[in-house]
């Protein structure tokens, strides 16, 4: 996980509290949030606070993932053409 997306998952976590919602009952929800959150986070990178995201789409993808799903592992579970994941190290994941 790139320190862009552990910075902004905290932000919605923290947006998450403030507010009192839950995230497994809100629907789209999370992707509101984290889509909102990686706005104010690219927002801030061009006052030169923060480095530019690459991928905006992509970071709410895995904000969402992390906050809701099983993070990088994600990818792997909704790509309907993997059968098996194997997880041979913590930097290290295969799939067929």
């Amino acid at each position: 996980m790139s320190d862009a997306v552990r910075t902004i998952a905290e932000r919605v976590r923290t947006r998450v509290l403030r507010d009192g919602v839950d995230l497994a009952g809100a629907g789209d929800l999370a992707a509101r949030y984290a889509h909102e959150e990686v706005r104010r986070y690219s927002e801030r990178a061009l006052t030169g606070t923060h480095a530019a995201l690459a991928d905006e789409l992509g970071t709410t993808h895995e904000v969402v993932a992390e906050l809701t799903g099983y993070g990088a592992l994600q990818p792997f579970f909704d790509d309907e053409t993997v059968e098996e994941i194997w997880i041979n190290g913590p930097a290290r994941v295969l799939s067929s």
